[in-house]
């Protein structure tokens, strides 16, 4: 993170920075207000906060710090870090070439939004604030989608929806439960720029930018997943389709596992994920599918069991 050129506040800084009632600019906070880069934390304590651009970034403020009180409390009183990038993206005086820098945070910002432990705040709407949809941002529908890349599962609850927050919970696992983030399956590149296509973004490079870094995104997280887990999400078969053109991605060449258990997949959902088998991971050893609701076996049900049987994957239907 130190060589990505990210500042990440102290936590505790930002709960009294919040009991003052604003912030200021990011040039104005003290030095105790960052982690010190020397000493960066681990990632299952460092919480990424996502929102619409507005002029005065304190606006958000307080539900951010009720957030944060409430894990903090639950989880331990350690001293978490928060990447905000209002005040966690600056300029790098590191001697680099702007260019290269540029890359650099970008690289170090994907990390952080994509990675399994970090928990990860969207600001979906604004309460009481006017201004653009969330959904209107290239960078607000980027962080989004590298968020929910792999906290699938029981990793869902690291994704929390602060625009559902109405001011209710008194604790960090029922915040969890009022607020977690509605899972959407991984997208390919190709369907992210499909997606990103229909965007009303301010302009088309911010259009090719969001594009562009949610591939390298994805390339460089995927790269590394040995399971995807999708366990009793609600999910149906266009979900399933989405899954299986993420499974012939030539990134997830260690994928060892994939859990879509206790979804409501029917035969169009399996007849994807047999199309995705040949192109799927060498490695891929494991595949269940085991619906929410028993079905009847069917003509496609076989045939993807005999494929799956033919690699030595053992498949649970």
């Amino acid at each position: 993170m130190a060589a990505g050129g990210i500042a990440l506040l102290r936590a505790s800084w930002l709960l009294k920075a919040a009991r003052r009632g604003s912030l200021g600019p990011r040039e104005s906070l003290p030095p105790e207000a960052f982690i010190p880069p020397a000493s960066p934390p681990c990632p299952s304590r460092i919480v990424c906060v996502s929102h619409v651009t507005h002029p005065d970034p304190s606006i958000h403020l307080r539900s951010i710090a009720n957030a944060l009180s409430l894990l903090i409390s639950a989880k331990g009183d350690d001293d978490w870090a928060v990447f905000w990038d209002d005040f966690s993206l600056g300029e790098m005086h590191t001697g680099r070439r702007p260019s290269v820098a540029k890359r650099l945070q970008s690289a170090a910002v994907r990390s952080l939004f994509s990675h399994p432990s970090t928990y990860v705040l969207l600001l979906t709407c604004g309460g009481e604030i006017a201004g653009p949809s969330y959904y209107s941002s290239g960078r607000c529908v980027l962080y989004s989608a590298l968020a929910t890349l792999v906290k699938g599962g029981p990793l869902s609850d690291k994704v929390l929806d602060l625009g559902k927050d109405a001011g209710a919970a008194t604790h960090w696992r029922e915040l969890e439960g009022l607020l977690r983030a509605d899972r959407r399956p991984p997208l390919t590149p190709a369907a992210f720029a499909e997606f990103a296509s229909t965007l009303e973004l301010s302009t088309e490079a911010e259009r090719a930018l969001t594009v562009d870094l949610y591939r390298c995104g994805f390339n460089e997280r995927m790269s590394s997943v040995e399971c995807l887990y999708f366990s009793a999400l609600g999910w149906g078969d266009e979900e399933v389709r989405l899954v299986a053109a993420v499974l012939a991605e030539p990134a997830l060449f260690k994928l060892e596992s994939v859990v879509l258990n206790g979804n409501d997949t029917g035969a169009p959902g399996l007849q994807s994920l047999l199309d995705a088998l040949p192109l799927s991971s060498p490695r891929l050893a494991e595949l269940d599918v085991r619906n929410q609701h028993q079905r009847e076996p069917d003509e496609v049900e076989r045939r993807l069991r005999a494929e799956c049987e033919a690699r030595g994957i053992l498949v649970r239907t």
